[in-house]
């Protein structure tokens, strides 16, 4: 029985984090029923709205109960909490399991968008997995049909840099290049040599994740690995076993509940352009993914021919999820957003990745069959496989497995995908005739192999000193891992034992108690010695990549550690420790002292931030600003209460005086006073409500002022937090690039650029250099993705015996890159407005370069002429701008020269603008030298002038970007290709 269905796709937007209420954010998500609506409130304002169907809303609208729970603060609050997560997705996953559906549930968004809350949860908020596995046995116990019995078991894998690796094996253990995806006909898609657990109730299965989770934590330090990048997968394998007249049928449900690495970042350029985008690893599988998922959606919609190759062989992710997308499965997508304005185009990413995903198609399959059946169908394949391998006649028909056309090396191969197979299917034979017992037997025996990681934190498989099962850690000092991953933090303890605890890189010669790799960590990169009730820290080769508290000590140097002490280690703060001590709470160092927080202190002590929290100025601004604003509002509300009185009195005044003249005046008298009370009365209302517009005007520009501070401050710490990033992997980049002999150099600069909404914007720029030449800028996406190539890269280097004739091709080079066209100089600007008056504007303007100073002047000029291009005739000229609606505009726009330009790139200069609604850029001639003469001349016509047209004209400018060649550093790129020593 089958059936076509659609992959559910649901988002769920979290709360602001800590960091975006200290930057102020704005929500640019908005949910109503299925729809969700996203705005870039920081540039264009232009919003966008997507359906799915389901979006959950978990930004506000949430109150925390005594336990910890987060529950709807009032009936009417749209919060939607785990439970309802659950009940929604969760439930439904159970429920196609128990139908015996494939079924898998996986969550996608950028790093820190919620995907682990969503899926796993924290603390008493427990994710759709946990909250899943234990309804599976709550759905065991209730069953009251003696006929049935169940079985499940699970397994845990992660896939990092294309390499598949069993979390249920101690990494210490794992095969390096990871564990093979394969394919047969009886098995499906497997992972070979995945282990699996037989579990029996909710704590077993909770068991195998904490144990999995503690061996991805080891893993990760071990690998010097980044754990948002890593994909993890729980594997579930629910069995229904039921007799019936002598014979037993089993229905069998697969359940993948994958979390997904962090999507990366969005750009406009950068690693969404860079050319090595593909050769690195880390983005393959999420890259492919994405391949895929928009390949399935183009079927689906007819876009493509229904036969056409869908690439799942392009990565490991891909391949493993098959049949969860456009396979057999039912599937599930939850996509976390960020709800701040600054992740606009990762959220929106996001929301077009899971727009995609809603088009695809399953042709979901109850998998039930009889056991014998089931036996007898891998029974068979084997033997036939056995006969191919053999070179026998297949049994039931078909040729011998052997030779035919293939080669050698195909045959050796062949030969060996089929041991494989052969390998695979008496595996999968054998665990099938075993008894649930046996099974169960086998897995608390496995468990409690691993139990020595697990009760000691993980720190067992960090290379010793971690402490085995047994050590009570609340008695005994230690350091404990921070990790940018929540669930992952507390999961590695090393035991600081009574005497030396010797820290470094593990070597042939050297094997320390805490044993961490990385190019920055030194074999012998510091001690800690537990004497006397007093910890020291002591470091040695390593120190000037040693950080405690944010401070270098010096090489030698004893350092008393303190409980909640940071201790930071490498360069790119690979490694960060809290120091915990006996009879201390530590649970409240994870909250007083997180990842970034941590990260955040060594970057401020080292002087790699322009600013670390408010300054004394900072604070005092502030407080000033508060005290004008209470001023102001206080002497607001006195002129309001000053005029009211004044006001009351005159009343009083003119009625008093009515009554005392009532009787002596005639009626034209009274009309008089009246008339004259009148007009004191709106004298004083006139002045008092002079004085309260001029009050509330003041009020409003310190307001206005405010936000421009706020907005700089804002823009501070943005850059702060980009510097705190790219500062260490510069530095890692060219301790690489030293010691492997390559001759080039990354930096950092700051460049200015202007948003669409005319916003001035600093972002860091990474110029690469080569031997003193500066070849290109790197932008921030790009030595993101750079960066884990070259990491690779020196892998392999390291692993070389002869370095000597170690080489890489040019294309596959980190470092390199076409040095194509000019390098920007800088832009020059210059204001159309008198167009609107049909008046030309000539000028000699600045050119300003992305970091701000002025490098050269250019002579510009825009011309209103005729359709023929001579003068406007006097008849044709207008007195207002509207009265050029609907006519014809015609606008000579000239280049003349530039002056003072850069010497070392005055060469091939052009001068490039976009007019208008132009796409493409109109551009000069080529020209050399330090005043290049361009003479350009280009006539533009807009017909008809629109309303839009002349906003244009009124507030934009016409910026001129001038590029140049600097042929030193062309000349350099062009001998380095793949080489050493250049």
């Amino acid at each position: 029985m089958s059936s076509s269905v659609g992959v559910k796709v649901a988002v769920r937007v979290r709360p602001f984090n800590e960091r975006e209420k200290n930057l102020n954010a704005q929500c640019c998500i908005e949910m109503n029923g299925p729809m969700t609506s996203i705005t870039d409130l920081e540039d264009t304002g232009a919003k966008k709205d997507f359906t799915f169907d389901y979006s959950f809303w978990s930004h506000n609208g949430f109150t925390m109960k005594p336990d910890g729970f987060l529950v709807p603060d009032s009936a009417s609050s749209p919060y939607a909490d785990q439970q309802l997560v659950f009940q929604t997705l969760g439930k439904e996953v159970l429920n196609n399991a128990w139908e015996g559906y494939h079924c898998c549930l996986f969550a996608y968004g950028q790093t820190g968008s919620g995907k682990s809350y969503s899926m796993v949860g924290y603390g008493p908020n427990k994710g759709v997995v946990p909250i899943t596995c234990e309804d599976v046995f709550k759905r065991i116990a209730a069953n009251t049909d003696s006929a049935k019995k169940f079985e499940v078991v699970c397994g845990m894998l992660e896939i990092y840099n294309e390499c598949v690796q069993d979390l249920l094996t101690d990494p210490k253990n794992r095969p390096k290049g990871g564990l093979d995806i394969r394919e047969s006909k009886q098995l499906g898609i497997y992972v070979d040599g995945l282990k699996k657990r037989a579990v029996n109730s909710y704590p077993a299965i909770e068991k195998v994740v904490e144990e999995g989770t503690s061996n991805r934590t080891v893993g990760a330090t071990l690998m010097n690995a980044t754990s948002s990048r890593a994909h993890t997968v729980l594997m579930i394998e629910f069995t229904q076993l039921t007799e019936f007249g002598g014979k037993q049928g089993r229905k069998l449900s697969v359940i993948n509940l994958v979390d997904l690495a962090g999507s990366e970042k969005a750009g406009q350029t950068g690693a969404t352009g860079d050319r090595l985008k593909e050769g690195c690893n880390i983005n393959k599988s999420l890259s492919a993914l994405g391949n895929v998922i928009s390949a399935l959606a183009d079927v689906a919609t007819g876009k493509s021919k229904k036969n056409m190759i869908i690439p799942y062989r392009d990565s490991k992710l891909t391949r493993l999820l098959q049949n969860a997308l456009g396979g057999s499965s039912k599937t599930i997508m939850i996509c976390a957003l960020s709800p701040a304005s600054s992740n606009y185009e990762e959220t929106l990413s996001t929301l077009r990745y899971a727009d995609r995903a809603k088009k695809i198609k399953n042709t979901a399959v109850i998998n039930e069959d009889p056991t014998e059946k089931l036996i007898r169908q891998l029974k068979e394949e084997n033997e036939k496989l056995k006969a191919m391998l053999e070179g026998k006649p297949i049994p039931g028909g078909g040729g011998g497995g052997g030779g035919g056309n293939l080669n050698a090396e195909e045959e050796e191969r062949m030969k060996k995908e089929h041991e494989n197979e052969i390998k695979a299917m008496e595996a999968a034979l054998a665990e099938m005739q075993k008894s649930w017992e046996q099974k169960l037997k086998e897995a608390q025996e496995a468990a409690a192999d691993g139990g020595g990681v697990m009760n000691a934190g993980g720190g067992g498989g960090g290379g010793g000193g971690g402490g085995g099962g047994g050590v009570n850690l609340n008695k005994t000092p230690h350091l404990t891992n921070l990790n940018e991953d929540d669930l992952l933090t507390g999961k590695l303890n090393y035991v600081l034992k009574d005497g030396e605890t010797k820290i470094g890189k593990k070597m042939s010669n050297n094997n320390p108690d805490v044993a961490l790799s990385g190019l920055s960590i030194a074999a012998n990169h510091c001690v800690i010695k537990n004497s006397g009730g007093k910890i020291l820290l002591t470091a040695l080769d390593g120190a000037a990549e040693t950080f405690h508290n944010g401070v270098n000590p010096k090489k030698g140097e004893e350092v008393e550690l303190k409980h909640g002490d940071r201790l930071v280690l490498g360069s790119s703060y690979n490694y960060v420790f809290l120091v915990c001590l006996p009879g201390q709470n530590k649970q409240e160092l994870f909250t007083m002292s997180p990842h970034d927080e941590v990260c955040k202190e060594v970057a401020a002590k080292q002087g790699e931030l322009r600013q670390q929290g408010m300054s004394a100025e900072d604070i005092k601004k502030r407080e000033d600003f508060e005290k004008k604003m209470k001023d102001a509002e206080a002497a607001k509300k006195k002129a309001e209460e000053e005029a009211k009185r004044a006001l009351e009195l005159k009343e009083q005044e003119f009625q008093k005086k009515m009554k005392e003249m009532e009787e002596k005046m005639n009626n034209e008298e009274k009309r008089r006073m009246q008339q004259e009370f009148e007009k004191q009365k709106n004298e004083a209302e006139a002045k008092a409500k002079a004085a309260m517009e001029k009050l509330e005007k003041e009020k409003r520009e310190m307001e206005r002022k405010e936000r421009e501070r706020t907005a700089a401050d804002t823009e501070l710490k943005l850059l702060d937090e980009k510097l705190m990033h790219v500062l260490p992997l510069v530095k890692e980049a060219n301790m690489i690039a030293k010691e492997i002999g390559k001759n080039h150099a990354l930096s950092t600069k700051l460049a200015v650029t202007i948003t669409a909404a005319k916003k001035r914007k600093t972002e860091v720029v990474i110029p690469v250099s080569l031997n003193g030449n500066r070849l290109y800028d790197w932008d921030v996406e790009k030595l993101d993705n750079r960066i884990y190539i070259m990491r690779d890269f020196y892998e392999k280097w390291c692993e070389t015996e002869d370095k000597a004739s170690f080489t890489i091709d040019e294309s596959e080079d980190p470092w390199w890159d076409p040095v194509e066209g000019g390098r920007m100089i800088g832009k020059a600007q210059l204001v159309l407005e008198a167009l609107t008056m049909q008046l030309e504007n000539e000028a000699n303007v600045k050119i300003i370069s992305n970091e701000g100073k002025p490098c050269g002047t250019l002579s510009v000029g825009v011309y209103p002429v005729s359709k023929d291009g001579g003068e406007i005739a006097d008849e044709d000229l207008v007195e207002e701008p509207s009265q050029l609606l609907g006519t014809r505009m015609d606008v000579l726009i000239k280049v003349n020269k530039a002056s003072g330009l850069p010497a070392n790139l005055a060469n091939d200069v052009t001068v490039k603008y976009n007019w208008y609604l132009d796409d493409a850029a109109s551009a000069t001639d080529a020209k050399d030298g330090a005043s290049p003469d361009f003479a350009y001349q280009k006539k533009v016509t807009q017909d008809p002038v629109t309303q839009k047209f002349i906003d244009y004209l009124a507030k934009e400018t016409l910026v001129f970007e001038v590029y140049g060649v600097d042929k030193s550093a062309v000349a350099a790129a062009g001998k380095s290709g793949g080489m050493f020593g250049l």
